[in-house]
């Protein structure tokens, strides 16, 4: 992930400002394709030189585990961190799983699904690993 500062011009008055986004690369079918994760506006007020640890904190929150070596950052980028994968995560996947149409539906079986109300689903699981218990 990384963050994109781009110039923008307002059509009526002419006048010419910036916007940011926090944008992703994906390799899809071969291609390098630049997602838009979150349109992050035009007053976006993190200073450039923090961008890449904001967005290395917010790749952690999203994988659900820390790294070994802690990103440092100041208190006010981990909010910004901790607001925009929490925005991230309640938006849900960007594109539908394998086999699925946009709609959510399994292909070639209309929109029948089924739920089993036994099960417990995980919003965010964390496990801890090797490199965690020797730290």
């Amino acid at each position: 992930m990384f963050i994109r500062r781009t110039q923008t011009r307002n059509t009526t008055s002419g006048e010419r400002y910036y916007t940011h986004r926090l944008v992703e690369s994906k390799r899809v079918a071969g291609q390098v394709k630049q997602i838009t994760r979150l349109n992050l506006g035009r007053h976006f007020d993190v200073n450039q030189d923090h961008w890449p640890a904001l967005c290395a904190r917010i790749e952690g929150v999203l994988g659900g585990q820390d790294t070994l070596v802690p990103v440092e950052c100041p208190a006010s980028v981990e909010r910004h961190a901790q607001r925009m994968a929490a925005q991230l995560i309640a938006r849900g996947p960007t594109s539908p799983p394998v086999g699925t149409s946009a709609s959510g539906a399994r292909e070639g079986h209309g929109d029948i699904q089924s739920v089993d109300v036994d099960s417990m689903a995980l919003v965010r699981p964390r496990t801890v690993g090797v490199e965690s218990l020797g730290l």
